[in-house]
């Protein structure tokens, strides 16, 4: 078997996984914000979301942002529709669309309050990545300055909360009750299949993969078996080794740290050793591999392919 053959073997191997490896990843909404809802005391709802792992404190980019669209509306109320449903689009700095929408009526049921219509309002910051939804009854209420006071006091209960490092962080503010809860992610048992197709010391590398492990919010903690393979022309025998180490990864980067635990016909003969950095985009991954970390000198490699 020459190493053409194999080369191209493995090609068809990876792609023929693409439409089934990680199915799980496919699902992962590629969510990397923090949240606040704030429970107006009128009824209302506020939705604040923020870059994850940014403190609410101190990252207030949204105090500018409901300002402009504040200022926006106000010059355009005159000839503003009096739809009696309606949404609102807002880019800071660029456009206001106000349409008209479909009824949507609440009804607290818990607190026997008056029904109220949802309108949404959506403010984004582009530049920050901070968006703010204002749900109201009425476009007046859009001009409340009260809507700062209560976000305000929804971020000074947060203070009290520590941010938990492998989940976005969910807060729920109660205005009447001055009460702040939290919701945590959801953590999943995970199975990743993948393959790549390596360069090390110039001759191609094929590797199949199967991790093992948890997933939370888009973050994999994952033990993963790496099953090494090369064709040797000389010998005319297929070199093997299976390597064993953890791997994290969120979102478009992961690391990895492998031991070798057996090795046939020697093909990584005195490298026991290897970290991954690894850069992912959709299903698809690029490695550089440094075998023998972490001595002064290891050898280094390239990867290419699919799943974690």
């Amino acid at each position: 078997m020459s190493t053409g053959k194999t080369i191209i073997s493995i090609c068809f191997i990876i792609f023929a996984l693409n439409g089934s490896i990680c199915a799980q990843e496919l699902n992962q909404i590629n969510n990397s914000t923090d949240e606040l809802t704030v429970q107006r005391k009128n009824g209302g709802t506020i939705i604040l979301k923020i870059p994850s792992k940014a403190s609410f404190s101190q990252y207030d980019y949204w105090k500018t942002l409901l300002l402009d669209f504040q200022n926006a509306l106000e010059k355009a109320k005159e000839n503003i529709p009096r739809y009696e449903f309606f949404s609102i689009s807002y880019i800071q700095g660029k456009t206001l669309k106000i349409e008209d929408s479909q009824n949507i009526i609440t009804f607290d049921v818990k607190n026997d309050q008056n029904p109220r219509k949802k309108n949404v309002s959506a403010l984004t910051d582009l530049k920050n990545n901070t968006i703010l939804e204002l749900h109201v009854s009425e476009i007046d209420e859009l001009f409340d300055s009260s809507i700062a006071i209560e976000i305000d006091s929804a971020i000074a209960a947060i203070k009290s909360k520590k941010t938990d490092f492998l989940s976005n962080n969910r807060y729920f503010y109660d205005g009447l009750k001055n009460e702040l809860k939290t919701n945590k992610a959801k953590v999943f048992p995970a199975m990743t299949l993948g393959g790549n197709l390596s360069f090390f010391q110039g001759k191609p590398l094929t590797e199949g993969r199967l991790g093992l492990g948890i997933i939370r919010n888009n973050k994999f903690l994952l033990l993963s078996n790496a099953f090494l393979i090369q064709y040797d022309d000389e010998s005319k025998k297929e070199k093997l080794a299976y390597m064993l180490g953890p791997l994290f990864s969120y979102e478009s980067f992961g690391a990895e740290f492998l031991v070798k635990i057996s090795d046939k016909n020697e093909l990584l003969k005195d490298l026991n050793t290897r970290l991954s950095l690894k850069y992912y985009h959709k299903l698809f991954m690029v490695s550089l591999d440094f075998y023998n970390y972490p001595e002064l000198t290891p050898k280094f490699g390239i990867s290419f392919g699919i799943g974690r």
